[in-house]
This record gives structure tokens, sequence and C-alpha cells, in this order.
């Protein structure tokens, strides 16, 4: 029998669901969750397939990952944030511009263009990490 293990995620123990998923399937793919999902809840099945909405929208594999620690849950998906509150945060966490605009449906210009107004305020990407 073949198992799947995940690598070691440190999660917080009073971290929230929302926190904890985060977590567990990285920046680019929660913010994917929260333009597909965001407003709404989602169930995650034990095994999902790769026609279920959740591996659409992350991949296979995190949705599978998600089943194997929510399984059977739903989960509320929180409404995104703005899209320049989600580029500074992502911008903090080291995601590169391509993956940023990959995972919020923008262009890469974009995302340069946000880096430059919020260094041009005095700041860094972190400043906006917790607008």
């Amino acid at each position: 029998m073949n198992m799947r293990v995940d690598p070691p995620v440190e999660i917080s123990a009073d971290a929230s669901k929302v926190d904890q998923v985060a977590a567990l399937i990285g920046p680019e793919a929660w913010g994917r969750l929260q333009t597909d999902f965001g407003g709404r809840r989602l169930y995650v099945p034990e095994k999902p397939g790769e026609h279920h909405p959740l591996a659409v929208s992350i991949g296979l594999e995190l949705a599978q990952r998600l089943g194997r620690h929510f399984s059977q849950e739903y989960l509320e998906i929180p409404l995104a944030l703005k899209k320049r509150t989600l580029i500074a945060r992502m911008l903090a966490q080291g995601v590169s511009p391509a993956e940023i605009a990959r995972a919020l449906h923008c262009t890469r210009r974009h995302v340069y263009a946000v880096k430059s107004e919020i260094e041009a305020e005095g700041g860094s990407p972190q400043k906006d990490f917790f607008a």
C-alpha cells in the first residue's frame, strides 16, 4: 500500500482554521482559493478527484492534501482581500511577481506597479501586510 505523507508544516495550535489551510497549501494556492471561492462555504471531500472544483482551483495534489487534513469538513473561505493587499502580502512572503500574477489573475506589470507604489510611499511590501 502506497501511503502519502505530507511534508511537515509548522501550524500554531491556536491558529484559526483559515490560517491552518493557508499554511498547509501556501500563499499562491490560498490566493486562488479566495479568488475562486471567497465568501462561500466549501466542502472538502476525503479524496477530491481531478475534476472536483477544489482540484481545478489549486491543483490535485494540494486538494488531496486538504482532503487528508480537513476530510469531510466545511471551510468558510473569506472574501479575497483587495488585490493590492494580497500582492503586498505575497511579495513580503517572497513569492515572485510571476507567481503572484498567475495566482491573482493579473499581469506581472500590475504586480510591479503595486510594488513601486508601496516603495514610493516609503515602505516595503511588508508595510501593507496587516492592512
